[in-house]
């Protein structure tokens, strides 16, 4: 073989190489890493190879052997852990982003570092929603982290839940009651539950506001009641949920969320005649509507029009 055919093998053998990274890196959806590295391998032979190849054994052996192993008790939240606040603290929350942005960063351990730092912050809606979406990621870690977080969360809210009912039960006063009710309704809010353990924790809120009203009729706010209304309407649990309403029904016309609550219920069960009616009693009011409300009016305003009409022509 002479060497003009050696140096063609070795060129040929080259180009596969580079096609093959290509294809693979596509696959992995890194189009501009591949087309980096492929016009490198195209532009430096061989060399670039060799290069490609050194630089890829060693950052397999520095995953292998530097990779930080999480410690199971830095995936609990538990509020009985005392967190020492120090200068570099200090430093990430001067740097602190949106969510959206943190999480799209380059590099599976810069975005696991990112996401570990976001659960241990306080409690909230914008955590916990982030990992009810992060639970299927497919970065096989942040997805564990995710999951750790939702099973202790779960924990927790099953266990303050069960002590404060304990300790309503024993008191009866309207303290435990203001209580166990702030505490359940932003857990039922988050949607963390199973659907049977969300509708039974729903029933024993429900329950505890029945028995606080009975105590005293104005001790439970508009605010809570809708609220109850709405996690039912959540379930399709509407007879529970006409209960509430019926409560609230005084308020539908001065009140925005209720009418829109009201108006989303009557719309779900088809009761066609019942919102009708709510647009007209709204239209006749002083409710400041916002632009979806106004909508949801303008809509419905000419519907009763369009059925009297094809009513009438299907007559003749």
């Amino acid at each position: 073989m002479s060497d003009l055919q050696i140096v063609l093998l070795l060129l040929l053998l080259n180009l596969l190489i580079a096609v093959g990274y290509l294809l693979f890196h596509l696959q992995k959806e890194k189009r501009k890493k591949g087309i980096v590295v492929f016009l490198f391998l195209l532009f430096v032979p061989l060399a670039g190879a060799l290069f490609l190849l050194c630089a890829e054994a060693f950052c397999a052996i520095q995953n292998l052997f530097g990779r930080r192993e999480v410690n199971p008790e830095e995936l609990s939240f538990s509020q009985s852990r005392v967190r020492n606040i120090v200068g570099d603290d200090v430093e990430k929350k001067q740097n602190l982003v949106p969510v959206e942005e943190a999480l799209i960063v380059s590099g599976k351990t810069s975005k696991r570092g990112v996401f570990l730092d976001l659960l241990k912050e306080d409690d909230g809606e914008l955590i916990v929603e982030t990992a009810k979406n992060s639970v299927g990621d497919k970065d096989g870690e942040i997805a564990h982290y995710a999951a750790t977080y939702i099973s202790d969360a779960l924990t927790r809210a099953k266990d303050e839940e069960k002590r404060l009912r304990k300790q309503l039960e024993e008191g009866r006063k309207a303290a435990d009651y203001n209580r166990y009710i702030e505490y359940m309704e932003p857990m039922l809010k988050f949607g963390i539950f199973e659907p049977l353990e969300q509708r039974r924790y729903l029933q024993y809120l429900d329950d505890r506001c029945c028995e606080l009203r009975q105590m005293s009729p104005k001790a439970l706010t508009v605010l809570s009641m809708a609220d109850l209304a709405r996690r039912w309407v959540e379930l399709e649990e509407y007879d529970r949920a006409a209960y509430w309403l019926h409560i609230l029904e005084p308020d539908r016309a001065t009140n925005l969320d209720i009418f829109k609550l009201c108006a989303q219920f009557y719309f779900q069960r088809g009761d066609k005649e019942a919102l009708f009616q709510l647009f007209s009693e709204i239209r006749d009011s002083a409710l400041e509507l916002d632009s979806e409300a106004l909508e949801w009016v303008r809509f419905y305003q000419t519907a009763p029009e369009t059925e009297e009409k094809s009513g009438k022509e299907e007559k003749l």
